[in-house]
């Protein structure tokens, strides 16, 4: 049997352009999201969901060619999401797997339209069938909980439900 995991994110925001030079200290990795208006979505509606590994918020969030192409870039807000930290801090490398863990399962559970079908179709949905993302704070659109268990769809089901 696998290992569960179960990943806290904290989110803060809303963030404006103009605002995200203050996220650039040791703490400002993670996952984020992004929100703005959409010719189809309608204002303010949830655009990308991405992660910050190896940068801090403040770079990547602002390279995003798309930005600049929304109906009202002034009005484009972002959160961030840090992993909690419950107990020690997590290993480098599992802090790593948690982030990219919790963007997939963010992903497909939410479905962004900026997000490609390239980020989708990289997931192995039964790796995150064992992992549970709960989001605190100002988690903004985003479901407050979200299980692999619930996307991953085992083979066996399938003859169940054909019942």
């Amino acid at each position: 049997m696998k290992e569960k995991t179960t990943i806290h994110i904290l989110w803060d925001g809303p963030f404006l352009t103009d605002e995200l030079s203050l996220l650039n200290t040791s703490i400002d990795y993670g996952v984020y999201q992004i929100y703005g208006s959409h010719p189809v979505y309608g204002r303010d509606a949830l655009l990308y969901i991405g992660r910050c590994r190896e940068q801090t918020f403040c770079k990547p969030l602002v390279q995003h060619p798309w930005i600049a192409a929304t109906r009202n870039q002034k009005k484009v807000t972002f959160h961030v999401g840090r992993i909690a930290n419950l107990g020690s801090a997590p290993k480098i490398e599992n802090w790593e797997k948690m982030v990219k863990q919790a963007e997939q399962l963010l992903l497909y559970a939410h479905f962004p339209c900026y997000n490609s079908h390239k980020d989708l179709s990289e997931m192995q949905l039964d790796q995150l069938q064992d992992v549970h993302v709960l989001n605190w704070d100002c988690h903004r659109d985003l479901f407050p909980e979200v299980s692999g268990a619930r996307y991953w769809r085992p083979e066996n089901l399938s003859a169940i439900s054909e019942k």
